[in-house]
């Protein structure tokens, strides 16, 4: 037992380091923040929870979160099953990290005379459509929610929704509007306070998103929004000072706190205990954020299918990608995914929403192999994007689409190590493809707009 212990600490110590490392090295070479914060939050969503089981198991304690993680999972126990699942883990991150920072170069950020005009009215449409559409998916599930009294995030990730991958689609896109609607007014003429009813309306779309995904208890998506922006911001020439950085942060922590503990409750309820909330000490913890399932579990996935012993599949997640490309498949046609294979191999209850970890998915199609090669692949699809996207730079005027899917890409990163090989289909299209044309959207000048007022960029080139 001593042993085991020891081995996991050096194990997850070896992590640590190679993500301290990572951060330094990706800081001083690109000076850019998606370095710095995706090496971090890949780290939490992979190791973090290791500090917890570990300290928790050798003071024979546990908390909630873990408790209704192994009724519902996997009962963890520090052995050589999972000194072993912190060793392929730590494996798999410093092969990302390490073909992350090889051969890549900075993307240097685009001045203020080369910024193509953001519509940014337009993108406020956007966003509110989206919403209307989002909010229309789950129109029934909504009304079911509040004639029961029931939570409304508990009721559309508790039962089958038809419409949910609709629904989750329209996020996606509103909040891709609305972040660079946002940059649009930050970075356009007149700065953040020009066109003051315009920036009344992008005020209030904000606030409506903000109030409609908390209802849902979607802090994801925000998060996911947040990080988009500021590696967007800061591609676009921007600069964020130390004290706007730390209200952001506080903004955040309020909202993450507020979202976490209120997604349980009704609506009705909503209120009454988030005023009773914000008056405990326990609500403005900082570690809370860190805390919860979140961290643990993806991090335990791994352990399960090695304590369970289950077998591999042999590229069953390929075979998934490939079938998921095809238009009008059934859903019973397609092979499992690396999720539904993991619930059955550690006899996990129907209608359990937890997740598997990219690299627990990788290791059921065929051990360390596999966790190795879908590592490569996934920095082939990254080094593949940046690269594209740093080109882009060289022609300011169509630089736009790319940068802003490069941004949300990077985002989404680390959210992709909650989800199986599978997510790679993910990853493009909404991370990248969906970003990308959202901002094409933004840029796109209509042919009168586009005579009367040309963007700096086009003028430039008419004067040259």
């Amino acid at each position: 037992m001593v042993l085991t212990f020891a081995i996991s600490y050096f194990f997850l110590f070896l992590a640590t380091l190679a993500c301290v490392g990572t951060i330094w090295a990706g800081w001083r070479m690109l000076r850019s923040p998606e370095f710095v914060l995706m090496p971090a939050l890949m780290y939490y969503y992979t190791m973090f929870g290791a500090w917890q089981i570990l300290r928790l198991k050798s003071a024979g304690d546990s908390t909630d979160a873990l408790r209704h993680l192994e009724a519902s999972l996997v009962a963890v126990h520090v052995d050589s099953e999972y000194a072993a699942s912190l060793a392929v883990y730590g494996l798999f991150l410093f092969l990302f990290w390490l073909g992350m920072l090889l051969g890549s170069r900075r993307i240097r950020p685009l001045q203020r005379d080369q910024l193509p005009d953001i519509r940014v009215s337009r993108l406020v449409l956007v966003a509110l459509v989206a919403m209307a559409g989002s909010a229309w998916a789950l129109w029934s599930e909504l009304q079911s929610a509040l004639q029961e009294g029931m939570s409304l995030y508990l009721l559309t990730r508790g039962e089958a929704v038809p419409l949910f991958p609709v629904h989750q689609l329209l996020n996606r896109i509103g909040l891709a509007a609305l972040v660079l609607a946002w940059i649009g007014q930050l970075r356009g003429p007149g700065r953040a306070f020009g066109h003051p009813w315009r920036l009344l309306a992008l005020t209030m779309a904000s606030a409506a998103w903000m109030s409609y995904l908390g209802a849902l208890g979607n802090r994801n998506e925000i998060v996911l929004a947040a990080l988009g922006g500021l590696y967007l911001f800061a591609l676009l020439g921007g600069r964020v000072r130390a004290g706007a950085l730390v209200s952001i942060a506080a903004l955040a922590f309020l909202a993450l706190r507020s979202i976490e503990t209120l997604r349980a409750q009704p609506l009705e309820a909503m209120l009454p205990t988030l005023i009773e909330a914000v008056s405990t000490g326990e609500f403005w913890d900082p570690t809370a954020v860190a805390g919860g399932s979140e961290s643990l579990a993806a991090h335990v996935s791994l352990y399960g299918l090695m304590s369970s012993s289950a077998p591999w599949t042999y590229g069953s997640s390929l075979v998934y990608l490939v079938q998921s490309l095809i238009p009008f498949m059934p859903g019973d046609a397609r092979v499992a995914d690396s999720y539904q294979l993991y619930a059955r191999a550690v006899g996990a209850p129907e209608g359990q929403g937890f997740n598997i970890h990219f690299a627990a998915g990788a290791w059921l199609n065929g051990g360390i192999v596999a966790v190795i090669g879908f590592a490569l692949l996934l920095v082939v699809l990254f080094q593949a994007l940046r690269r594209l996207t740093r080109s882009s730079v060289r022609r300011p005027r169509s630089a736009l689409p790319f940068l802003a899917g490069y941004a949300f890409l990077c985002a989404m990163v680390p959210v992709s190590m909650r989800a199986g090989p599978e997510g790679l289909k993910a990853l493009f299209f909404e991370g990248f493809a969906l970003p990308f044309l959202v901002a094409w959207l933004g840029a796109m000048a209509v042919p009168w707009a586009r005579a009367r007022n040309p963007s700096p960029v086009l003028r430039r080139e008419r004067m040259a």
